[in-house]
C-alpha cells in the first residue's frame, strides 16, 4: 500500500500551475487549480505546464506553506481560497492556515496551514 510521510507529493498537474497556487483533486493522481468555495489539498511547489508532474506542498503537513496572495493580506490574518488557486484575508469559507507575512496580489506569502479538522470542519 502506498502513503507519503513527508509533506510533499507529486500529482499529474490537469493545468499550467504558478508557483504557490492552491490545488483540488481532479481525478485519479491529477490536481487542479481550487477555486473559491472549494478544498484545496495543498500549494504548488514550482511552476509546471499541463501533463506535467507537480510536487504539491500538502496542507496537511508540519511546517508552513508558500501560497499566492489574491489581494492585499495582512500579516496574523486567516486566509481563505478564492479564484484562480490564491487566498485571501477578506474572503469568505473555511480559512485555510494563518498568514505569516503580509502581502500583495500575486505575491507569494507564507502561511501556517490549520490543523486538517479545522479546515474541514471535523
Amino acid at each position: 500500500m502506498l502513503h507519503v510521510d513527508t509533506g510533499t507529493r507529486t500529482f499529474i498537474a490537469g493545468a499550467d500551475l504558478a508557483e504557490g497556487q492552491l490545488v483540488k483533486l481532479s481525478g485519479a493522481n491529477t490536481v487542479n487549480v481550487c477555486a473559491a468555495g472549494e478544498q484545496p489539498i495543498g500549494a504548488v511547489r514550482n511552476p509546471v505546464k499541463s501533463g506535467a508532474v507537480v510536487a504539491i506542498f500538502l496542507l496537511s503537513k508540519q511546517g508552513t506553506i508558500t501560497v499566492l496572495a489574491g489581494g492585499a493580506i495582512v500579516a496574523n490574518a486567516p486566509v481563505m481560497p478564492i479564484n484562480g488557486g490564491k487566498v485571501d484575508d477578506l474572503a469568505t469559507g473555511k480559512p485555510i492556515g494563518v498568514a505569516l507575512s503580509a502581502g500583495a496580489d500575486n505575491q507569494l506569502i507564507e502561511v501556517l496551514p490549520l490543523a486538517l479538522d479545522e479546515i474541514v470542519g471535523g
